[in-house]
């Protein structure tokens, strides 16, 4: 999903995944003992976005045509990130991110996304036109996880480079369960 603000003076184009979090209602306790979550907007993409509509951007991508595919654009939309150029697909499911809360422990994160939209996105459904109007192409990491949106994503980044456009790097890193192993990285 890449994802950016509806302005017509662009500047920022986001290259990313787009998930639903759902997060545990009681701390520190296992997946197999919640019985309430909170569902709620995250990837590093959707915060990103969010934060830099205000700077101006422009949307390409795709999103799963499910309840959670169509929640993420309503709220993208609601916090002035455009949906023009987002192309809706069948059949494949939106991200989901169970969450498990702890007190003095970091965050687990459990991933239902395999495979999901996007894992799929295919550097002939990307309109480059996009990227010669931008100033700056910002990114994670997760896209490169599966190779077909991995061609993707360093395609773009080349044309990114081809025509001058400054790169920005989100370095919210996360190994397991999203890499088989750290040797995976390049």
């Amino acid at each position: 999903m890449v994802v950016g603000s509806s302005r017509d003076d662009h500047l920022i184009i986001s290259f990313g995944e787009i998930l639903i979090n759902l997060i545990m209602m009681v701390l520190s306790v296992s997946l197999v003992e919640a019985v309430e979550f909170k569902k709620a907007p995250r990837g590093n993409l959707t915060d990103d976005s969010i934060d830099i509509s205000c700077l101006s951007g422009c949307s390409i991508g795709k999103l799963s045509n499910d309840a959670f595919g169509h929640m993420l654009t309503t709220i993208l939309r609601e916090n002035d990130v455009s949906k023009d150029g987002v192309t809706f697909i069948v059949g494949v499911c939106t991200t989901l991110a169970f969450v498990t809360l702890h007190l003095y422990d970091k965050h687990k994160f459990m991933f239902y996304h395999n495979p999901s939209i996007d894992m799929l996105l295919k550097p002939i459904e990307m309109d480059l036109n996009y990227i010669y109007i931008e100033k700056v192409f910002h990114y994670g990491y997760i896209s490169l996880v599966t190779t077909q949106s991995g061609s993707t994503h360093l395609k773009v980044m080349k044309v990114a480079n081809e025509v001058g456009v400054q790169h920005s790097y989100d370095p919210n890193l996360r190994l397991l369960p999203l890499w088989p192993s750290a040797a995976d990285i390049n």
